[in-house]
């Protein structure tokens, strides 16, 4: 009795330790939510084709001297969706003394009468919709006009006073879509009413798990035989994924639908709830609210994004008299012209600086229910779908749009209030353009009788990395001996090693340009050919010793890359070692920011495309580099976070770092009470450091090894390890399913809980012209087909989400 008396004692007094220390503690929950539970996100799709000749034609309209009313409100929508610098300031000159709503309702009207031509295909659970446009509605962006899908009707998301003022515009009711006023049928806190839902209750949710897989796909027409060239800047769409009690914004989840080919988005949803019991705290204590406790001006419902809208476009008004057209306003607001744009950014500095927010009364905390979506995105050429089949009838300039479900089923978690900085990532770069005739002439190789034994190891170069799959997997069985992968990896990384010159033309860290960037770069074997990686974990440090060495015997050393054997300075669970945090000053890796003033662009790179030297039969029509972002301790995988860099173009993406550690106390629990493992607990055959991706990787290619008796080269795999050859790919897609498959996993001995310590990145992505590039190229000093790339953090400090072992006292007690 004595002892279960200090036993409570103890641990009541633990618990209020912990409640004075922190609040509220992050829980994750033992429930799984289905994915048929919660609503499928909001998509908005923005044409890169804002403006299309045969109903707005600039040149004639701007060469006109007397234009009638219709021909000057053409040309003010035509100026300001052009994406055109020099075309913009013409337009301050042409604008009058006007308010917003007319502008708004036009640019409205032209949006919806677009519509058409842009969606020609919804398919929603597998089956033909008729009329997209009825379930589509038009909305304003910093892009220009786009179309969301899945949205909440304007009477559900917008307050009463504003949706009566948008309705006065004249804009909402003049489009296809129909279901403005429908009947509510779910809310964030709530969720969805009980019963069936019919075509117009919106949002939109899965009626059976088995559309997981495609749930949904978009064909999306370019129309680009109606396009100003003046206006364009790339054959692409831009889309945006988000709650869909949320209107889209640059701060939404971004990704890409390039023309010609197939565009695929994973989409993993995150849900975070709060207990009842925390009602009783204040907002600032529990770290968010509930949605009736702070209302909005112009919003319905209370949400992070929403109460940041706001924020921004009351500090527009207030610092420029003026608010954005594709900011919420009431029709008796002024329209910002292209002179005030100066004055806008410093408003847009001020609603982004968390300190400054409190003195202009944003408080934007999270909402206390979270529905957000994270996505990996691929493409593919227009002929090529991965394991699947070939579309021939797949038009030119269409893309075609596939969202899928990566999980049928999520965990929720509640948040805490422990906050640290996390600022290290691995970036790997992937170019479309894999394979140079001016080192392996694919179409002369093939054409010559007797080949040299060089030109055949160069011949089976060019097509391993060729993405045509027509011309790929015959040819290289008939050409490829019997012969292990240690020859063809060699010569993989030896050609790559060769290429990385060409590609980075620049490289800045924290605004210090590096005059040799392929010193810092690794070439990393992946799915999408040779790629370039940097701020990984040297090999040293990444692989274990016996692979290792057995990666000095292929070759690993032919690179420029330097720090192969540097001394480990970082890990996961215990993180810097004291005094190496600014590795890039004597080459250890991985590399962190060494101030906070370098949060907005610590990375800057220019990558050249070689357009001048490609193989036509080995290049999809995009001219893009995949880039990877993961864990330092983590090599780039198809499963990696991915954006693109696209050339002509400045890309940007914003990381947003997750945390997740483990309490200490935990220890003691097997590791599947726990859900993870310390890195100690469980050891890997080619890593040294545990992650769960790791272990994937590792379950993945002893799968492979297993069933077909060999692996492929961009898997870890040792120098005697026999390669596959293309007529193995379906004994490989087999072992892929069961490695995917969590039912499989025990089976097979995978086993990969979560690490203990988990550092992950979620990224928002978008690509705008480039003023820089514009300047380098007309000077010569940057060739075409260059992309820019911008890494930037999104905010300087991150929530960390800790498992804890959650004890309620007042149970012990009745237990007692």
């Amino acid at each position: 009795m004595v002892f279960v008396c200090y036993w409570m004692v103890k641990t009541i007094t633990n618990q209020i330790r912990n409640y004075l220390n922190n609040p509220v503690l992050m829980n994750i929950d033992g429930a799984s939510i289905q994915i048929t539970d919660i609503p499928f996100p909001a998509l908005t799709f923005c044409s890169d084709n804002q403006v299309q000749p045969s109903i707005v034609n600039i040149t004639n309209l701007l060469n006109k001297q007397n234009r009638t009313d219709d021909e000057y409100e053409k040309l003010e929508i035509g100026l300001t969706l052009c994406s055109d610098h020099k075309l913009k300031s013409k337009l301050l000159a042409l604008q009058k003394d006007k308010r917003m709503e007319d502008l708004s309702r036009r640019l409205t009207l032209y949006g919806a009468g677009n519509c058409k031509r842009v969606m020609t295909r919804l398919m929603w659970e597998q089956r033909i919709v008729p009329k997209p446009c009825k379930y589509l509605q038009v909305t304003m962006t910093p892009l220009g006009i786009c179309y969301t899908f899945n949205m909440l009707p304007a009477n559900q998301l917008y307050t009463e006073d504003y949706y009566n003022d948008l309705s006065m515009l004249g804009g909402l009711l003049s489009q296809d879509y129909e279901y403005f006023q429908s009947d509510k049928v779910w809310d964030l806190e709530s969720g969805y009413v009980d019963g069936d839902q019919d075509e117009g209750d919106f949002p939109w949710r899965l009626s059976n798990m088995r559309f997981q897989l495609l749930p949904v796909t978009f064909y999306l027409d370019f129309n680009v035989d109606d396009m100003d060239p003046l206006c364009i800047t790339g054959h692409t769409f831009t889309v945006a994924l988000h709650n869909p009690a949320e209107p889209p914004t640059a701060y939404s989840t971004l990704t890409q639908a390039v023309t010609d080919r197939g565009n695929y988005i994973r989409i993993v949803p995150k849900v975070v709830t709060t207990s009842e019991e925390l009602r009783s705290l204040s907002p600032q204590d529990r770290g968010c609210y509930f949605d009736d406790e702070k209302k909005l001006k112009y919003f319905k419902i209370y949400t992070i994004r929403n109460c940041e809208i706001e924020c921004e476009t009351n500090i527009t008004l207030k610092q420029c008299n003026c608010s954005l057209l594709d900011q919420p306003h009431f029709h008796s607001t002024p329209i910002c012209k292209p002179d005030k744009v100066h004055c806008y950014k410093e408003g847009l500095v001020q609603a982004l600086d968390s300190e400054n927010s409190e003195n202009i009364n944003c408080n934007c905390l999270p909402s206390c229910t979270e529905l957000t979506y994270d996505i990996e995105y691929f493409n593919l050429p227009d002929k090529l779908v991965e394991f699947g089949e070939i579309d021939r009838k797949f038009p030119k300039n269409l893309a075609s749009f596939n969202a899928v479900y990566k999980t049928a089923h999520i965990k929720s978690v509640q948040r805490v209030a422990v906050v640290i900085t996390s600022d290290i990532i691995a970036l790997t770069f992937c170019s479309d353009n894999q394979v140079h005739p001016s080192i392996v002439n694919i179409n002369d190789l093939l054409n010559k009788q007797n080949r040299t034994d060089d030109e055949y190891d160069k011949l089976e170069i060019g097509l391993t990395l060729c993405s045509e799959l027509k011309l790929r997997p015959t040819l290289l069985l008939a050409l490829q001996r019997n012969k292990t992968l240690a020859d063809l990896t060699t010569r993989l990384r030896m050609y790559g090693a060769g290429n990385c010159k060409r590609i980075f033309k620049a490289f800045l860290w924290e605004q210090e340009p590096f005059e040799k960037p392929c010193e810092y770069f690794q070439v990393t074997m992946t799915p999408k050919g040779i790629c370039y990686t940097f701020n990984m974990l040297p090999a040293k440090q990444l692989y274990t010793e016996d692979y290792y060495k057995d990666l000095l015997m292929l070759g690993l050393l032919l690179q420029d890359y330097k720090y192969f054997q540097s001394e480990n300075i970082w890990d996961p669970e215990s993180g810097y070692m004291a005094g190496d945090r600014n590795g890039f000053e004597d080459g250890g890796f991985p590399w962190t920011l060494s101030s906070m003033k370098f949060q907005l662009i610590p990375v800057v790179l220019l990558l050249n495309f070689n357009a001048d030297d490609m193989d036509p039969l080995c290049v999809s029509s995009g001219h893009t580099f995949t880039v990877a972002i993961h864990n330092p301790a983590e090599p780039p995988t198809a499963y990696s976070t991915i954006a693109q860099a696209v050339t002509d173009r400045g890309n940007y993406i914003r990381i947003v770092p997750r945390v997740v550690t483990t309490s200490k106390e935990l220890q003691s629990w097997s590791p599947k009470d726990r859900g993870c493992y310390f890195n100690d607990e469980k050891k890997l055959k080619y890593f040294k450091i545990y992650t769960m991706h790791n272990c994937e990787i590792e379950c993945e290619t002893n799968i492979t090894l297993k069933e077909c008796n060999c692996t492929f080269f961009d898997q870890p795999h040792f120098h005697s390890t026999p390669t596959c050859k293309p007529n193995e790919m379906e004994c490989f897609k087999e072992g892929l399913v069961q490695t995917l498959d969590t039912g499989n996993r025990e089976t097979n001995n995978c086993n990969c809980l979560p690490s203990c310590t988990e550092l992950k990145y979620d990224v928002e992505y978008f690509n705008v012209p480039d003023k820089f590039m514009d300047f380098g190229q007309a000077a010569g000093n940057i060739p075409r087909n260059t992309a820019s790339f911008y890494a930037m953090y999104k905010t300087t400090r991150i929530k960390s989400v800790q498992r804890v072992a959650v004890v309620i006292t007042s149970d012990i007690i009745d237990k007692l």
